[in-house]
């Protein structure tokens, strides 16, 4: 229970476990309900930190602030819901070719139609109603047509786009070709965040989901084409394979993707409890097959892990799978993730965006982290239930990558450059440690549940969302206001210190000072968040959760055990950094005391009903009186604050007289 905010410090009372240390098992003050822990049979899977900022790295390739870089947005006249490619596509040369079918519903009465594309491409023709018509390419990134006719609201139609020419690079660079193997040629798109229009006539906002799109690639034989959904067909001729893919789930522009090599391709089965089951489709570098068959079956416990905690594979109906790309990182086209490999962090980190990115995909880059931040923390929780030891070591390199950050916000101030968008320190790691302490602070059962309520909500599933919308699921299902929270680690900047004093009572009770100091105090001057303690003696320990709502706050807890020390956020729950844990001085006799001592601010004076001041007086090492009063002292309290913060630096004495006696303590005043 709590007692009623006011000049007394908050005292934390508790019940728990206490567990001797003979026990393998350390019983946690309010049990949280954890995720399963099995190693099975994945000893080999060891945590690398340097696969996982390698593949960040890709993502975040360059420092090229991205201009003009918006989508038109007199597009939003148009609804999309269904587009074919049909493109013709050479690994050997860096060029796009054919045309580009789009249909859809008229939102007003149009004159005009307006797609983004990039200058390098150049437009052919536009056919309208079997027609050719006008169309203006201005000298930017936008692209206009004139239809023969107004166009009247709520009319469904469509236009094809004859196009081609070499995209241009603009930051992660749209069409890129690779070399591998020495020798061996690969094309492949990239198009997060802004680079869609660098290769196709599109509608390149976070506002509209196509709804299905046909993708039919024109290739060389020798080479395999690799794209989202189901393969409908390869058929070959005359030197020339043409390879149709099918996708009928709703996809925003930057999760197409389309990919030449030469491919082996092979296949993994997941069998669901339900019986159902699912392929991964991979299509893999000849020089990597071996070691690609060998790791990517890592992944199957991951798919049936991910589908119970979030909610079934979001395109069940189809097929997951990678294609080999010779970045790398990786990108979560969907459900076919390009990757560089099948390292565990990556091909984890990708599966994820299944449900955080493509599923659900965030309706601004301000809020990338909807994306981001959950599929770097569900590798996070793949090292947790299949490799446990590995786990700790995770949260310390991520919590080694946050303290390194800039001082800015999860939340993305500044989306013209890709660089901000995908800093791995801010939007991944620190995003990824945001969800760690959302789930200390709300207890596995609503973490998890609320999770799966953002992921189902109707109005959300195969749709764009904001934080928001994520905060109104979690506070739906918590009952907890979140504000705070999310006003502080998402929309504030920085992280706290927290410094520590304690000592044993009598009786063995307890007594914690808890003080914070915030990294940027003109962001947040102070965290409030739920602090782990853990007290350890007598070969006994536990970990005790105290609700830290200010700073100074003075905890009490009676220990049926001596405590001979106690730590700070042993399991690593919260972000923080430079804290400090000082073991005080008990009383100076068997009934009165000063905590905290040595203090930077305020202290308290404790006392038992053996011993009740009636008056307080402060003197210097010289023997000058600072300050003296008479006082009611509350005999049931058994404690006084002293407010000290006028005082300077230095050793003072502090005189307490009580109705027949006087005693001394000795105060040190901190900086």
């Amino acid at each position: 229970m709590y007692l009623s905010h006011s000049i007394f410090p908050k005292i934390f009372v508790c019940e728990m476990t206490i567990t001797n240390k003979t026990d393998p098992l350390i019983l946690i003050f309010k049990i949280l309900i954890g995720l399963s822990l099995s190693s099975a049979a994945y000893g080999q899977i060891q945590y690398d930190p340097s696969e996982e900022i390698e593949f960040f790295k890709t993502e975040n390739a360059n420092n090229i602030r991205l201009l003009n870089f918006f989508s038109d947005p007199r597009a939003n006249n148009i609804d999309i819901y269904y587009t074919r490619f049909d493109l013709a596509l050479d690994p050997d040369t860096l060029f796009v070719k054919g045309n580009i079918n789009t249909s859809f519903l008229s939102k007003t009465n149009i004159d005009t139609l307006y797609f983004d594309l990039d200058g390098s491409m150049t437009v052919d023709s536009v056919i309208y109603h079997n027609a050719s018509v006008i169309f203006i390419q201005p000298v930017n990134n936008s692209f206009w047509i004139i239809p023969s006719q107004q166009i009247l609201t709520g009319t469904k139609d469509s236009v094809v786009i004859y196009y081609q020419g070499v995209p241009t690079g603009d930051g992660f660079g749209g069409f890129q070709k690779g070399i591998h193997n020495s020798t061996q040629k690969s094309l492949f798109n990239l198009s997060e965040p802004y680079s869609s229009r660098n290769w196709w006539p599109c509608k390149q906002s976070l506002t509209d989901k196509i709804d299905s799109i046909d993708i039919v690639i024109h290739h060389p034989e020798i080479y395999k084409a690799a794209s989202n959904g189901l393969l409908i067909s390869e058929i070959s001729n005359a030197g020339y394979t043409t390879t149709h893919w099918k996708h009928n789930y709703p996809i925003a522009p930057y999760l197409i993707g389309v990919a030449v090599a030469n491919y082996n391709v092979y296949e993994d089965t997941v069998h669901f409890i339900s019986g159902d089951s699912l392929i991964i489709l991979n299509y893999v570098f000849p020089e990597s097959i071996d070691t690609a068959k060998k790791y990517s079956k890592e992944l199957l416990p991951v798919l049936k892990f991910y589908s119970e905690t979030f909610g079934d594979y979001p395109f069940m109906k189809e097929k997951y799978g990678h294609a080999q790309w010779t970045l790398k990182g990786g990108m979560e086209h969907q459900t076919m993730s390009f990757v560089g490999s099948m390292n565990y962090s990556l091909i984890t980190h990708e599966l994820a965006h299944q449900w955080f990115g493509d599923k659900v995909t965030c309706g601004t880059w301000r809020d990338i982290w909807l994306n981001e931040g959950f599929a770097t923390y569900c590798t996070g929780l793949c090292f947790e239930k299949f490799y446990p030891s590995q786990f700790q070591n995770w949260k310390e390199n991520t919590l080694s990558s946050i303290k390194d950050a800039m001082p800015q916000t999860i939340w993305v101030w500044d989306t013209s450059w890709s660089v901000r968008i995908f800093d791995y320190k801010l939007t991944y790691a620190k995003g990824a440690y945001l969800l760690n302490m959302l789930r200390w602070k709300l207890g596995d059962e609503d973490f998890f549940a609320g999770i799966k309520s953002y992921q189902s909500d109707i109005d959300l599933a195969y749709n764009f969302a904001q934080v928001p919308d994520l905060i109104e699921h979690f506070e739906n299902q918590s009952g907890q206001d979140l504000n705070e929270f999310f006003n502080q680690w998402y929309y504030g900047g920085g992280y706290p210190s927290y410094h520590l004093q304690w000592k044993q009572n009598n009786n063995n009770s307890v007594s914690v000072y808890v003080e914070q100091e915030t990294s940027i105090p003109e962001s947040i001057q102070f965290f409030s968040m739920p602090i782990p303690i853990q007290f350890i003696g007598d070969g006994y320990d536990t970990i005790v959760r105290f609700e830290n709502d200010f700073n100074g706050q003075l905890f009490s807890i009676d220990l049926p055990f001596k405590v001979d020390s106690i730590s700070f956020d042993p399991d690593l729950n919260l972000i923080s950094f430079a804290n400090t844990v000082v073991r005080v001085p008990g009383f100076n006799d068997a009934s009165l005391s000063l905590f905290p001592n040595p203090s930077s601010s305020d202290l308290n004076l404790f006392y038992s009903v053996d011993f009740i001041p009636l008056s307080i007086s402060i003197v210097d090492e010289a023997g000058r009186e600072l300050f003296s009063s008479e006082i009611k002292a509350d005999r049931y309290s058994g404690k006084y604050p002293i407010h000290a913060n006028s005082i300077s630096a230095g050793i003072y004495f502090i005189k307490v007289k009580s109705e027949w006696s006087e005693r001394t303590l000795k105060w040190v005043k901190a900086n």
